[in-house]
């Protein structure tokens, strides 16, 4: 192995969880079983996990180990206000009624054949 030890431990363990061999959600190897795969030190494993982390792959529960992360992916793009108005319209909505119910609203994008997007969503209202 040429450059940092554990650098390359971290790029082997990711690459394994990028071509799907640790799924999300899913135990990474023990410490134990790390240092005898690579013949390393515990400390080198433990500077490997750490970088694991810093890259967001994995997550360490204390007294259970570390898991694969789920894949995310986290953003919000703007609406327009005549969308949200819209939407209040079309559901006889005040503006207040409709913040609320968006708090707890589950929303998806879908492609139609055309190749154009929708707005899907489902909104409770109690």
């Amino acid at each position: 192995m040429e450059g940092p030890k554990y650098l390359k431990i971290a790029d082997d363990i990711a690459e394994t969880i990028g071509a799907g061999a640790l799924a999300p959600g899913e135990p990474v190897p023990s410490e134990t079983a790390l240092m005898d795969r690579y013949g390393v030190a515990v400390g080198t494993v433990r500077h490997a996990m750490a970088e694991l982390r810093t890259r967001g792959l994995i997550e360490t529960r204390h007294g259970a180990g570390s898991f694969v992360k789920s894949a995310l992916l986290e953003g919000s793009v703007p609406l327009s206000p005549d969308l949200l108005d819209q939407l209040r319209e079309k559901h006889g909505l005040t503006r207040e009624g409709f913040k609320r119910a968006m708090q707890s609203a589950e929303v998806s994008i879908t492609e139609a054949d055309s190749g154009e997007y929708a707005l899907t969503y489902r909104i409770p209202l109690s």
